[in-house]
């Protein structure tokens, strides 16, 4: 499977893999409390959802990364509750 709008987003300290919100609800997928949302896509966390997410969906493509300095604002988003 190719997915468009994957995106693994690294600040200085961990990374996240940007998927789109609604392509998330649809795949039934369910993070963990360590991986967070906002109103357009859900940021799954490195360690523990963004390679599960990664291998259920079969992803074959390469993902584009963006690097921040410092620490991304991704922190300061909602997380994901169980059940999400």
């Amino acid at each position: 499977m190719t997915e468009q709008n994957l995106k693994w987003i690294i600040d200085d300290a961990h990374g996240w893999l940007r998927v789109d919100k609604l392509k998330y609800i649809r795949s039934n997928f369910r993070a963990s409390p360590y991986s967070y949302y906002d109103d357009q896509y859900v940021y799954l966390e490195e360690d523990c959802d963004a390679s599960l997410y990664i291998n259920e969906h079969k992803v074959i493509n390469d993902i584009p990364v963006q690097m921040i300095n410092g620490l991304s604002q991704i922190r300061n988003l909602d997380h994901i509750s169980i059940g999400n």
